[in-house]
Protein backbone atom coordinates (compact mmCIF):
# COMPACT_ATOMS: atom_id res chain seq x y z
CA UNK A 1 0.00 0.00 0.00
CA UNK A 2 1.42 3.52 -1.19
CA UNK A 3 -0.73 6.46 0.51
CA UNK A 4 1.72 8.26 -2.11
CA UNK A 5 0.58 7.24 -5.49
CA UNK A 6 3.27 5.06 -5.97
CA UNK A 7 3.31 2.07 -7.80
CA UNK A 8 1.35 0.10 -5.24
CA UNK A 9 -2.22 -0.01 -5.00
CA UNK A 10 -4.68 0.94 -2.09
CA UNK A 11 -6.95 -1.96 -2.79
CA UNK A 12 -5.49 -5.34 -2.75
CA UNK A 13 -8.12 -8.68 -3.39
CA UNK A 14 -6.55 -11.97 -1.83
CA UNK A 15 -8.24 -14.93 -2.24
CA UNK A 16 -7.54 -18.72 0.17
CA UNK A 17 -8.46 -21.30 -1.37
CA UNK A 18 -9.40 -23.77 1.56
CA UNK A 19 -8.73 -27.95 1.15
CA UNK A 20 -11.90 -30.49 0.92
CA UNK A 21 -13.72 -31.62 4.06
CA UNK A 22 -13.55 -34.94 4.71
CA UNK A 23 -17.46 -34.37 4.16
CA UNK A 24 -16.56 -33.79 0.67
CA UNK A 25 -13.91 -36.41 0.05
CA UNK A 26 -16.12 -39.17 1.23
CA UNK A 27 -19.13 -37.77 -1.11
CA UNK A 28 -17.15 -38.40 -4.29
CA UNK A 29 -16.13 -34.45 -4.56
CA UNK A 30 -13.01 -33.37 -6.37
CA UNK A 31 -11.05 -30.37 -6.68
CA UNK A 32 -11.89 -27.68 -9.89
CA UNK A 33 -9.09 -25.84 -9.34
CA UNK A 34 -5.55 -25.48 -10.53
CA UNK A 35 -3.36 -22.34 -8.95
CA UNK A 36 -0.44 -21.00 -11.47
CA UNK A 37 0.98 -18.16 -8.92
CA UNK A 38 -1.13 -15.67 -8.48
CA UNK A 39 -3.80 -16.66 -10.91
CA UNK A 40 -6.27 -19.52 -10.29
CA UNK A 41 -7.80 -21.73 -12.99
CA UNK A 42 -11.53 -22.76 -12.33
CA UNK A 43 -12.59 -26.17 -14.80
CA UNK A 44 -16.21 -27.16 -15.50
CA UNK A 45 -16.33 -30.60 -13.50
CA UNK A 46 -17.29 -32.48 -16.72
CA UNK A 47 -13.80 -31.48 -18.19
CA UNK A 48 -12.13 -32.53 -15.38
CA UNK A 49 -14.00 -36.35 -16.02
CA UNK A 50 -13.02 -35.46 -19.59
CA UNK A 51 -9.54 -34.88 -18.78
CA UNK A 52 -8.95 -37.51 -16.65
CA UNK A 53 -10.94 -39.97 -19.06
CA UNK A 54 -10.14 -38.60 -22.92
CA UNK A 55 -8.40 -35.24 -23.58
CA UNK A 56 -9.15 -35.63 -27.14
CA UNK A 57 -13.08 -36.20 -26.54
CA UNK A 58 -12.65 -32.89 -24.56
CA UNK A 59 -10.70 -31.23 -28.09
CA UNK A 60 -13.26 -32.67 -30.07
CA UNK A 61 -16.53 -31.10 -28.57
CA UNK A 62 -14.74 -28.19 -27.89
CA UNK A 63 -16.78 -26.97 -24.69
CA UNK A 64 -14.05 -26.16 -22.39
CA UNK A 65 -15.48 -23.48 -19.77
CA UNK A 66 -12.50 -22.94 -18.39
CA UNK A 67 -12.75 -19.90 -16.12
CA UNK A 68 -9.03 -17.36 -15.08
CA UNK A 69 -8.90 -14.85 -12.64
CA UNK A 70 -5.63 -13.24 -10.87
CA UNK A 71 -5.37 -11.93 -7.99
CA UNK A 72 -3.03 -9.96 -5.72
CA UNK A 73 -2.24 -13.18 -3.40
CA UNK A 74 -3.33 -16.76 -3.16
CA UNK A 75 -3.26 -18.54 0.34
CA UNK A 76 -3.88 -22.76 -0.04
CA UNK A 77 -2.98 -24.19 3.51
CA UNK A 78 -0.27 -21.18 4.82
CA UNK A 79 -1.36 -19.92 8.69
CA UNK A 80 -3.71 -16.78 9.27
CA UNK A 81 -0.34 -15.06 10.37
CA UNK A 82 1.38 -15.08 6.71
CA UNK A 83 -2.32 -14.50 5.01
CA UNK A 84 -2.08 -11.63 8.06
CA UNK A 85 1.18 -10.38 6.56
CA UNK A 86 0.26 -10.27 3.31
CA UNK A 87 -3.13 -8.82 3.17
CA UNK A 88 -3.88 -6.50 6.93
CA UNK A 89 -0.43 -5.37 8.41
CA UNK A 90 -0.09 -2.63 6.14
CA UNK A 91 -2.99 -1.09 7.33
CA UNK A 92 -1.90 -1.21 10.59
CA UNK A 93 0.61 1.65 9.29
CA UNK A 94 -1.67 4.12 8.02
CA UNK A 95 -4.11 3.50 11.02
CA UNK A 96 -1.63 5.04 13.15
CA UNK A 97 -1.03 7.98 10.51
CA UNK A 98 -4.66 8.95 10.78
CA UNK A 99 -5.93 7.26 7.83
CA UNK A 100 -9.19 4.61 7.84
CA UNK A 101 -8.90 0.68 6.54
CA UNK A 102 -11.06 -1.89 5.89
CA UNK A 103 -10.52 -5.63 5.55
CA UNK A 104 -13.83 -7.97 4.53
CA UNK A 105 -13.91 -12.14 3.96
CA UNK A 106 -16.18 -12.97 1.27
CA UNK A 107 -17.52 -15.83 -0.16
CA UNK A 108 -19.97 -18.71 -0.64
CA UNK A 109 -21.58 -19.65 2.73
CA UNK A 110 -18.94 -22.65 4.60
CA UNK A 111 -15.82 -21.61 2.81
CA UNK A 112 -14.01 -19.99 6.19
CA UNK A 113 -14.93 -16.38 6.03
CA UNK A 114 -15.50 -16.35 10.02
CA UNK A 115 -12.60 -19.06 10.74
CA UNK A 116 -10.20 -16.36 9.00
CA UNK A 117 -11.58 -13.48 10.44
CA UNK A 118 -11.76 -15.04 14.18
CA UNK A 119 -9.94 -18.07 14.40
CA UNK A 120 -11.24 -20.76 16.46
CA UNK A 121 -8.51 -22.93 19.70
CA UNK A 122 -5.39 -22.24 19.11
CA UNK A 123 -5.29 -20.52 15.90
CA UNK A 124 -5.38 -16.77 16.16
CA UNK A 125 -7.37 -15.64 13.48
CA UNK A 126 -6.90 -11.91 11.35
CA UNK A 127 -9.12 -9.96 14.02
CA UNK A 128 -6.78 -10.95 17.06
CA UNK A 129 -3.69 -10.90 14.92
CA UNK A 130 -4.51 -7.09 14.09
CA UNK A 131 -5.18 -6.06 17.60
CA UNK A 132 -2.35 -7.61 18.69
CA UNK A 133 -0.21 -5.11 16.38
CA UNK A 134 -2.13 -2.62 17.52
CA UNK A 135 -1.22 -2.42 21.17
CA UNK A 136 2.26 -3.68 20.36
CA UNK A 137 2.76 -0.79 18.31
CA UNK A 138 1.30 1.94 21.19
CA UNK A 139 3.57 -0.10 23.50
CA UNK A 140 6.03 1.62 21.43
CA UNK A 141 4.74 5.13 21.47
CA UNK A 142 7.54 7.97 22.98
CA UNK A 143 5.65 11.68 22.55
CA UNK A 144 2.28 10.23 21.69
CA UNK A 145 -1.02 8.79 24.32
CA UNK A 146 -3.05 6.38 22.04
CA UNK A 147 -6.84 4.90 23.40
CA UNK A 148 -8.96 2.36 21.60
CA UNK A 149 -12.60 2.17 21.61
CA UNK A 150 -14.80 -1.13 19.37
CA UNK A 151 -17.95 -1.23 18.12
CA UNK A 152 -19.84 -4.64 16.78
CA UNK A 153 -22.81 -4.59 14.24
CA UNK A 154 -24.71 -6.71 12.03
CA UNK A 155 -26.65 -6.07 9.15
CA UNK A 156 -29.24 -8.58 8.75
CA UNK A 157 -32.28 -8.17 6.29
CA UNK A 158 -31.32 -4.36 5.46
CA UNK A 159 -31.64 -3.88 9.54
CA UNK A 160 -28.53 -2.57 11.62
CA UNK A 161 -28.31 -4.13 15.22
CA UNK A 162 -26.11 -3.67 18.12
CA UNK A 163 -24.23 -6.51 18.76
CA UNK A 164 -22.34 -6.04 21.95
CA UNK A 165 -25.82 -4.87 24.03
CA UNK A 166 -27.55 -7.60 25.29
CA UNK A 167 -30.94 -7.92 24.39
CA UNK A 168 -30.95 -5.91 21.15
CA UNK A 169 -32.30 -8.48 19.06
CA UNK A 170 -35.65 -6.54 18.07
CA UNK A 171 -33.56 -3.24 18.63
CA UNK A 172 -32.36 -1.78 15.36
CA UNK A 173 -30.21 1.86 14.65
CA UNK A 174 -30.64 4.12 11.99
CA UNK A 175 -27.69 5.28 9.26
CA UNK A 176 -27.44 8.95 9.51
CA UNK A 177 -25.01 11.92 7.84
CA UNK A 178 -22.77 14.00 10.22
CA UNK A 179 -21.41 16.57 9.06
CA UNK A 180 -17.77 15.95 10.73
CA UNK A 181 -17.80 12.53 10.26
CA UNK A 182 -19.72 11.26 7.12
CA UNK A 183 -21.96 8.20 7.49
CA UNK A 184 -22.26 6.93 11.11
CA UNK A 185 -24.64 4.31 12.75
CA UNK A 186 -26.79 6.50 14.80
CA UNK A 187 -26.73 5.10 18.71
CA UNK A 188 -24.35 2.14 18.22
CA UNK A 189 -22.27 1.70 21.78
CA UNK A 190 -18.50 2.31 21.57
CA UNK A 191 -16.49 0.45 24.24
CA UNK A 192 -13.26 1.80 25.36
CA UNK A 193 -10.85 -1.18 25.80
CA UNK A 194 -7.27 -1.14 27.11
CA UNK A 195 -6.34 -5.04 26.23
CA UNK A 196 -6.53 -7.51 23.91
CA UNK A 197 -8.56 -9.78 25.85
CA UNK A 198 -10.43 -7.06 26.54
CA UNK A 199 -11.67 -6.93 22.90
CA UNK A 200 -11.30 -10.52 22.17
CA UNK A 201 -14.42 -11.08 24.61
CA UNK A 202 -16.14 -8.53 23.45
CA UNK A 203 -15.75 -9.59 19.86
CA UNK A 204 -16.76 -13.31 20.92
CA UNK A 205 -19.76 -12.25 23.19
CA UNK A 206 -21.27 -10.68 20.51
CA UNK A 207 -20.99 -12.69 18.08
CA UNK A 208 -22.59 -14.80 19.95
CA UNK A 209 -25.83 -12.55 19.10
CA UNK A 210 -25.20 -13.10 15.44
CA UNK A 211 -28.07 -14.47 12.99
CA UNK A 212 -27.24 -18.01 12.10
CA UNK A 213 -28.65 -21.09 10.45
CA UNK A 214 -27.90 -24.13 9.39
CA UNK A 215 -27.18 -25.05 5.51
CA UNK A 216 -25.87 -28.06 3.66
CA UNK A 217 -22.18 -26.52 3.87
CA UNK A 218 -22.42 -25.16 7.72
CA UNK A 219 -24.58 -26.38 10.34
CA UNK A 220 -23.60 -22.83 12.19
CA UNK A 221 -23.43 -20.55 9.12
CA UNK A 222 -23.59 -16.85 9.63
CA UNK A 223 -26.49 -15.06 7.87
CA UNK A 224 -25.70 -11.90 8.35
CA UNK A 225 -22.96 -9.60 7.94
CA UNK A 226 -20.83 -8.29 10.91
CA UNK A 227 -18.76 -5.04 11.18
CA UNK A 228 -16.37 -5.13 13.91
CA UNK A 229 -14.63 -1.47 14.31
CA UNK A 230 -11.37 -0.36 16.21
CA UNK A 231 -10.99 3.42 16.41
CA UNK A 232 -7.36 4.35 17.41
CA UNK A 233 -7.34 8.09 19.00
CA UNK A 234 -3.61 9.52 18.73
CA UNK A 235 -2.69 12.96 20.48
CA UNK A 236 0.57 14.04 21.34
CA UNK A 237 1.69 14.89 24.95
CA UNK A 238 2.64 18.45 24.49
CA UNK A 239 -0.45 19.32 21.91
CA UNK A 240 -3.09 17.41 23.58
CA UNK A 241 -5.94 19.31 21.71
CA UNK A 242 -4.60 17.72 18.14
CA UNK A 243 -5.11 14.83 17.59
CA UNK A 244 -5.33 11.52 14.54
CA UNK A 245 -8.05 9.11 14.58
CA UNK A 246 -8.29 6.18 12.48
CA UNK A 247 -10.62 3.68 12.52
CA UNK A 248 -9.96 -0.41 11.02
CA UNK A 249 -13.23 -2.25 9.89
CA UNK A 250 -12.67 -5.85 9.75
CA UNK A 251 -16.09 -7.11 8.16
CA UNK A 252 -17.48 -10.77 7.59
CA UNK A 253 -19.77 -11.00 5.10
CA UNK A 254 -22.99 -13.05 5.31
CA UNK A 255 -22.08 -16.58 3.32
CA UNK A 256 -23.89 -16.33 -0.51
CA UNK A 257 -24.86 -20.02 -1.21
CA UNK A 258 -24.71 -18.73 -5.16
Amino acid sequence: MNLAGGSETNIKVAVKVRPLSEKEKLGGEFEVVRIDQNEISIYDPIDVGFQNQNKQMLDVLHRSREQKFAYDHIFTSEPHATVYEHTTSKLIEVLFAGYNGCVFAYGATGTGKTFSMLGGGQTPGLIRLAIKDIFDRMANLDQETATISVSYVEIYNEQIRDLLIPGQSGVYLDLREDPVKGTIVCGVSEHPIDSIDGIMNLLLAGNQRRVTEATGSNVTSSRSHAIFQVSLTIGRNDTPQERLVGTLSLIDLAGSAR
